[in-house]
């Protein structure tokens, strides 16, 4: 039942870190294209993000960021995020074996003549 529940949810989970100083380099508004995924990951079910600032990364072609907005306990869950959202290999692929399991056999021979066999 555990393994079970830990599938069906990911959580974030604060450790004790150093806490980042802001920089003014740093960006950390919110664009609408962040502000519409922050959104649609609300409106999949994703819970505890109003205490997380996602922003661009300050370091230029490495994506987004997510900061603390507020300060959290050792061991408190920052957040919690459907799996069928999180675009991870191992959850698409058992999706793509499951539903189309012809689609996955193409991709191992795509990956098969690639390697040169």
């Amino acid at each position: 039942a555990a393994a079970a529940a830990a599938a069906a949810a990911a959580a974030a989970i604060a450790v004790p870190v150093r806490r980042r100083q802001q920089q003014e380099d740093v960006p950390l508004d919110r664009t609408d294209a962040l502000l519409k995924l922050v959104q649609w990951v609300k409106d999949m079910g994703a819970t505890g993000l109003d205490g997380l600032i996602l922003a661009e990364s300050p370091i230029p072609g490495c994506g987004r960021v997510v900061y603390a907005a507020r300060d959290f306990e050792p061991g408190e869950e920052l957040c919690r995020v459907p799996a069928e959202i999180i675009l991870s290999v191992p959850f698409k692929v058992a999706q793509v074996a499951e539903e189309e399991p012809e689609i996955l056999l193409a991709q191992i021979l795509l990956a098969e003549r690639h390697l040169g066999a």
